[in-house]
Formats: structure tokens, C-alpha cells, sequence
């Protein structure tokens, strides 16, 4: 199975071989009959748009992760590996833009929503956990001619805000959204636009960033450990911790979706451990905090493995990884030199049933 590493190098190849094709294609508004074609040429699962920039006059290769953080991973990956020659005449977004909204006019249920079919009322500002909560109105999904379900609503909303706004801001910034039924509009209701300008105010009242990166937001977390009988087994011991992807926390003795996923396109979430039992209380995040620096510092570091959250136990101590190429992860982890402070290091992938391995000479770790 090719690895994530393998699968976006192998992309951007092809993609420099046929850009030309494609922008041509693009040209003459015969990319659809192309598009198949061009889907092919990812060996990953990511929505995808392409159109032309009208300010800058590049085209544009445009990745939807839709909200799914696995996506976001790999998107942020793919970003990173383009070759530099293609920058000259295309922009690459690893989730939506903001592209406006002017003539925007989107076909859900054989319905069509334009702009001025939508108002906006702001509920609640949290600035301290970033985070708006609106209000969406628009009459059109409780006509009599047609029956909306839930999630064609939400699917509209979402579309309509990620143009809008961009979906870094959507994922972000915005916090509940409901969508109900009201005969008359209040008068503090905005439209789309002024709703814009208003999160714009917002963001520059509280000192948020301009451009979030979803990747950046990291979630901290504690657990409840008082009920659990085995507090020696792996991850049931954490005190507390923090993450970027909270799913794949969650979801570690449960589905492994987000796993799942990140697998099935050939990168993997796994674990770095220590006993850190006879570390003193005061010196335990210390001392993880010095695990991560030397990773980091790794020359290979965001290329074949990162970080993605870390957490300290009663008796271990974790460093969370995604890995984009896992055979070279492996040669990584032979040749690591990390100090007497770790006399045992343990390797793990991110699901319960899976094989602990000590670090020690494991040339035979990968499978």
C-alpha cells in the first residue's frame, strides 16, 4: 500500500505533466468532460474544485476538507509539497477561500437560493473560546411547495458561509448555527453582507487572526481516571493533554473513524511512550516538552512524521504522531538518539488492540 508520502508526490508529478492540458481545458470550458480524468489522479479521498482567479488571473486547484479533520491533515500536506515551478501560474488552497458572493445562486432539492434569500442574526459572541453563534433565516426552506430535510438546510448554510467568509473562519470562528422559521425578521438582522463586515469588526475587536488555520486550534483536555481499574494500560492513565484532531483522542477505544480514514490513504496516527512513573510530578511536562523539541528538530520532521497533540499520565508519558510514510518512520525511530532521560521508548498505533514495540533496534517494526 502506497504511503501518503508516495500518493502526494506521485500527484504533484502527474499534475505538472497535464497542467497545461488542464489549464487549457479550462480555457475552452471543457473541463467536465476532463473532470474524471483529473479525479483519477488522486489516490486519496478529498473533494476537490478548480476554477480561475479574477484578481490575480492564476488558476486555482481548490481542496473541500468539509469539515473532516483527517482532511485538513492531509490537505496541509499536500500544500506543502507542491513544487514551486507551478506557483507561477497556480494558487493551491488547502480548504475553501473566501470567493464572494455576488451572483452566487446554488441548486439544492430543486430549489434555487440566491443572496437576498438569507438574513443573519448574531446570538452570542464568546470571545474568549472564539466563537460566534448565529441565527439563519430564510423563508424559502419552510415554503409550502417543498420539504427540506435538516442537513440539505445545513448543507446550504454551510456552502453559503464558506464562500462568504472562507472555511477557515467557518470552522474556526463560528459557533452554533441554527436555522428557524420566523415570520418577520428582527430588526437587528443582517444581510449576508453586512454579516461579513460584522465578523470582520468582530475578529479585529478581539484580536482574532485574519487567516486561522484549523491545524493550529488545539483542544486541551483532562480525564476522569477515579473509575478505571487498569490505570497501567496504555492512554488510561492520562491526567490531561491537548490535541489538534480531538476525534482521534476520542475515538481510540471506540469506531476509529478519523484512523480509519487516514489509513485507508495511506498515512497512520500513532503514539510515542515513556514510563515517566519516577519522574517528579514538576518535571513530568518538562520532560515531554523536551521529547517533542528533539523531534521536531528531526530534519524529516514534516515530511515523514509530526506532532499532533501530546499527554502526560500517571505513569506515561505520550507524544502523539501523524505519520505520512510509514517504512520511513521506521528507519527514523533506529536511528534515534534521544538521551538517558528515556532509557524505554515505546511505539504504538492510535487503537486499542494494537501491538506495543520498544524501540531498541526495530528494524522489524514496520509491517
Amino acid at each position: 500500500m502506497k504511503s501518503l508520502k508516495e500518493r502526494t508526490e506521485d500527484f504533484w508529478k502527474l499534475f505538472s505533466e497535464k497542467e497545461s492540458e488542464i489549464r487549457s481545458l479550462m480555457d475552452e470550458n471543457k473541463i467536465m468532460e476532463r473532470f474524471s480524468d483529473i479525479d483519477s489522479m488522486f489516490e486519496i479521498d478529498m473533494p476537490f474544485m478548480m476554477g480561475k482567479s479574477s484578481t490575480e488571473n492564476k488558476y486555482e486547484l481548490i481542496f473541500n476538507p468539509a469539515g473532516l479533520k483527517s482532511r485538513y491533515f492531509i490537505a496541509d500536506y499536500f500544500k506543502r509539497k507542491m513544487p514551486v515551478e507551478l506557483k507561477k501560474k497556480w494558487n493551491f488552497y488547502d480548504m475553501k477561500p473566501a470567493m464572494g458572493i455576488k451572483n452566487m445562486r446554488l441548486l439544492i432539492n430543486d430549489e434555487n437560493f440566491y443572496e437576498e434569500d438569507f438574513s443573519v442574526l448574531i446570538k452570542n459572541i464568546d470571545a474568549e473560546r472564539k466563537r460566534v453563534d448565529i441565527l439563519v433565516l430564510c423563508p424559502k426552506f419552510f415554503g409550502q411547495k417543498k420539504v427540506f430535510e435538516e442537513n440539505e438546510m445545513y448543507n446550504v448554510i454551510y456552502n453559503i458561509m464558506d464562500a462568504l467568509l472562507g472555511e477557515g473562519i467557518v470552522e474556526s470562528y463560528l459557533g452554533m448555527i441554527k436555522i428557524e422559521d420566523i415570520e418577520s425578521s428582527p430588526e437587528e438582522t443582517l444581510t449576508l453582507r453586512e454579516f461579513s463586515i460584522k465578523m470582520d469588526e468582530i475578529s479585529e475587536e478581539n484580536s482574532w487572526i485574519k487567516n486561522p488555520k484549523i491545524l493550529d486550534r488545539y483542544n486541551t483536555y483532562r480525564c476522569d481516571i477515579e473509575n478505571i481499574e487498569d490505570l497501567r494500560a496504555v492512554r488510561n492513565d492520562i491526567v490531561v493533554g491537548f490535541s489538534s484532531n480531538m476525534s482521534v483522542v476520542e475515538e481510540y477505544a471506540e469506531e476509529n473513524n478519523e484512523y480509519n480514514f487516514m489509513s485507508g490513504q495511506g498515512g497512520i496516527y500513532g503514539m510515542l511512550f515513556y514510563d515517566n512513573s519516577e519522574v517528579p510530578n514538576e518535571e513530568k511536562i518538562p520532560l515531554r516538552d523536551k521529547l517533542e523539541s528533539i523531534l521536531a528538530e528531526l530534519p524529516e520532521y514534516g515530511d515523514i512524521f509530526e506532532i499532533f497533540g501530546a499527554a502526560t499520565g500517571l505513569y506515561k508519558s505520550y507524544i502523539d504522531i501523524i505519520i505520512y510514510d510509514y517504512d520511513l518512520f521506521g528507519i527514523i525511530l533506529e536511528k534515534l538518539e534521544i538521551g538517558k532521560e528515556f532509557p524505554e521508548l515505546f511505539y504504538k498505533d492510535f487503537k486499542v488492540g494494537s501491538e506495543i514495540r520498544k524501540i531498541v533496534s526495530i528494524s522489524g517494526m514496520v509491517s
